[in-house]
C-alpha cells in the first residue's frame, strides 16, 4: 500500500480545496468580499506612495549621516596624529585600526 508522490499531492490539493471558505461562509462572518480587479490597483498606489516617502527620508537624512562619518573618521585620524606627536606609536596604531 505504497502511495506515490502524485497520489499524495492530489490528496493534499483535495484537502486544501475542501477547507477553503466559500462566499457564504465569509458573509456569515461579516467579511466584505471586494472586487478582485480593484485590489491590485490600490496596493500598487500604496507601494508607490510608501516608496516616495522612504526615498524622501533617505534624501533628507543621508547628508547628515555622511557628514557624521567624515567627522568621526577625521577625529580618529587627528587623535592618532596626536599620539604620534607624543611618541606613543602603539596607541596611534590601535586608533588607526579602530578606523
Amino acid at each position: 500500500m505504497e502511495a506515490t508522490i502524485k497520489e499524495l499531492s492530489e490528496a493534499a490539493k483535495r484537502m486544501a480545496a475542501a477547507t477553503q471558505p466559500t462566499a457564504k461562509e465569509f458573509a456569515k462572518l461579516g467579511k466584505v468580499i471586494d472586487n478582485m480587479s480593484n485590489k491590485p490597483q490600490k496596493q500598487k498606489s500604496m507601494k508607490v506612495k510608501e516608496y516616495f516617502k522612504s526615498l524622501g527620508r533617505v534624501v533628507l537624512v543621508s547628508p547628515f549621516i555622511f557628514i557624521g562619518i567624515i567627522v568621526l573618521a577625521t577625529g580618529i585620524l587627528l587623535k592618532s596624529l596626536g599620539y604620534c606627536l607624543l611618541g606613543d606609536i602603539k596607541a596611534a596604531t590601535s586608533e588607526i585600526k579602530a578606523l
